[in-house]
């Protein structure tokens, strides 16, 4: 996507109305080594392209899939959601889970996840205005009984997190334990002003990448799952890059 749209002029980004992709991380390495280099989280790649102000932004998750099969991936799945509704560039955001991982495991060495949708709405209510209109919403299409979802059956989906759950049986959710594809929704407020303001680099993304020192910003946090991921091959982190990068080539 980067590759693309910062090789057209900036009058096309203006005209884009709807994206859909796989929120991969990107990285940012400038050596030719491919061993440890920063990757950036999907909602920072949004901040390359001002002028961005898409009608609707559907997001598919990148961390779960087919072979994907570390636990990790749920507590990274649940802040790339986050970070994509704390950021501009979209009217409508729809970010769709094959499962309900994301929330419902228990596993979250963080300890940061919270109730949802309930959080991630006063998070976006807080934003545009309570009377503004904004608000994220939570909806499931529960597995039928042989694994695949039942066509027509979505209903709105609310949970506390696994790990709270597992501590206190009597926090759950009614419909803590439904399993099937989820598709978070978040919506902006009336009047708010979404438009990607964006770093006005006028560059290419090759020649970002190849900024002597590197291309990074103060106020991007790098992706990454645990120390382990954060410093880069140590203890199997490069292999989980690896594993993503390669899915994001055969997506």
């Amino acid at each position: 996507m980067l590759e693309t749209l910062l090789s057209v002029d900036q009058a096309v980004i203006t005209r884009l109305r709807h994206i859909r992709i796989k929120s991969f991380p990107f990285p940012l390495h400038n050596s030719g080594r491919p061993d440890y280099y920063p990757t950036y989280n999907f909602c920072n790649a949004l901040s390359l392209l001002p002028g961005l102000h898409l009608e609707q932004l559907v997001v598919e998750d990148c961390f779960h899939g087919f072979g994907l099969v570390d636990t990790w991936r749920d507590v990274v799945t649940y802040f790339d959601i986050e970070s994509l509704i704390k950021c501009d560039a979209w009217k409508e955001l729809v970010y769709i889970t094959p499962n309900t991982d994301f929330l419902a495991s228990g596993y979250d060495h963080r300890r940061k996840r919270v109730a949802q949708p309930e959080n991630w709405d006063a998070l976006l209510k807080e934003q545009d205005g309570e009377k503004s209109g904004a608000e994220v919403q939570m909806w499931i299409t529960p597995d039928s009984g042989n694994g695949s979802a039942q066509e027509g059956a979505t209903r709105p989906w609310a949970a506390q997190p696994g790990h709270v759950v597992i501590e206190d049986m009597s926090l759950a959710a009614p419909d803590q334990d439904l399993r099937g594809e989820v598709q978070i929704v978040a919506r902006r407020g009336r009047r708010a002003p979404y438009i990607q303001m964006g770093l006005s680099q006028n560059k290419t993304w090759k020649e970002l990448k190849a900024k002597e020192g590197g291309f990074a910003q103060e106020d991007w946090t790098p992706y990454y799952n645990d120390m382990a991921d954060a410093i880069g091959w140590i203890y199997g982190g490069w292999g989980r890059r690896m594993q993503l990068a390669n899915a994001a080539l055969n997506y």
